[in-house]
């Protein structure tokens, strides 16, 4: 950004997820979605700059199985990257946080998301 300016991006995609799998004979079908964005700004004015960025991913998937049996899990991705300076001083600041609640029960160890 040759003398001063500004950017700006953001960028979102979803995903489906679908898979079936068979473990002692009982067939789990997962369905769900993946969400992922990306947001990123940046200044520049004086010699001044400052630039963030903030992503996010989230997970929702849900497994019906032929017994019955229902779970859902949910999982999150949170990031904050921001940085600032000028010519003589800089800095800058993470802040991220992550999650996953799992239905569980006997599907751990199972890999359903392909």
């Amino acid at each position: 950004m040759p003398n001063g300016g500004n950017y700006s991006s953001s960028t979102t995609v979803t995903e489906p997820i679908s898979a079936t799998q068979t473990d002692d004979d009982v067939v789990y079908v997962t369905t769900g979605s993946s969400t992922t964005t990306l947001a990123i700004t940046a200044t520049e004015f004086l010699g001044a700059w400052t630039y963030s960025e903030i992503y996010t991913y989230d997970l929702t998937v849900t497994i019906t199985g032929s017994d019955g049996s229902v779970v859902t899990d949910l999982g999150w991705l949170n990031y904050t990257f921001i940085a600032a300076g000028d010519a003589t001083v800089s800095g800058f600041s993470f802040v991220g946080s992550s999650d996953y609640l799992g239905g569980g029960g006997g599907l751990e160890g199972i890999s359903l998301v392909e």
